[in-house]
């Protein structure tokens, strides 16, 4: 224990004050576990491609997005102001930002949205419009396939990947847009981490019943298709462009299993060890054959 001695100079008492000051500060910032250890999760919002027959836009209102961290039993962090969205401009991996959780440094197993309200918007102007009372709001758990780490004083960045395919599915006559009488939404999406992600991209064609001669091959426009991860439930779909082109955005690194489903005309193909690496294009073209 350090004593002052009052006959000291003055000065030197100063100095001595100011070092037990510098040792006091020190001191308690170091017993405080949440200094310097707050990170930042930025989630993003986007929707892989659709057909755009009938519908122009989908808006989605997240009224809250919750974190849990590994191994905690409910989810600690929130952040509760409102954001709309519409979903059919986040396609062709266009991504719009929320709000950015501000975390402990940690890993974080799961990430838990709050719908309140979805409004869809025919070609025709009709509109559909679903809201949830705040007992019933809708709420989706989505868990990456890692942990997502947060580190401290850094920026780390996920991706929110809504599957419309899945998420809507319309009710009545969908041959044409007049006879759509409603649409039931049930959300389906996947989070990644921006991390470890690749693209998949190629074109879709048949081989017009020639299988030998690729001179000849029509490419197929809004065609589906699919992509499974082994051992994972999460699938994901898209459709080809106009020209017979696709591209998957925000993969996760891995081997896959590519999926084509037989139509009135061409047969089932699939391929598999389609392989995804971080930051890289994987080029899988398609051809299938007359049914």
């Amino acid at each position: 224990m350090y004593i002052f001695d009052c006959n000291q100079p003055a000065i030197k008492r100063i100095g001595i004050g100011i070092f037990f000051i510098i040792l006091l500060t020190g001191t308690l910032q170091c017993s405080n576990p949440t200094f310097s250890v707050i990170g930042i999760l930025q989630l993003r919002l986007t929707s892989q491609s659709v057909p755009q027959e009938h519908v122009r836009s989908v808006f989605l209102t997240i009224s809250r997005v919750s974190a849990r961290s590994e191994g905690a039993l409910s989810f600690e962090f929130s952040n509760t102001a409102p954001r709309i969205f519409d979903l059919f401009e986040l396609q062709n991996g266009i991504t719009r930002i929320l709000d950015p959780l501000t975390l402990p440094e940690n890993q974080y197993d799961a990430i838990r949205l709050t719908i309140s309200d979805v409004n869809i918007e025919l070609t025709n102007g009709r509109q559909f419009i679903t809201v949830f009372p705040d007992s019933q709001s809708v709420e989706i758990i989505l868990t990456p396939l890692n942990p997502i780490t947060v580190r401290s004083e850094q920026t780390s960045d996920a991706v929110i990947d809504f599957d419309l395919l899945r998420s809507l599915q319309a009710v009545g006559d969908i041959s044409h847009v007049n006879s759509v009488t409603g649409y039931h939404f049930d959300p389906k999406a996947r989070i990644v981490d921006l991390t470890t992600v690749g693209q998949i991209t190629g074109l879709v064609k048949h081989d017009n019943g020639t299988p030998s001669f690729i001179s000849d091959d029509v490419s197929l426009k809004n065609y589906p298709i699919t992509v499974v991860q082994p051992g994972q439930e999460d699938s994901v779909s898209v459709f080809s462009s106009r020209e017979g082109e696709y591209t998957m955005f925000f993969m996760p690194a891995g081997s896959y299993t590519m999926l084509v489903s037989p139509t009135d005309s061409t047969l089932a193909w699939s391929v598999d060890d389609v392989v995804v690496t971080t930051a890289n294009l994987t080029r899988q073209d398609v051809t299938t054959s007359r049914q």
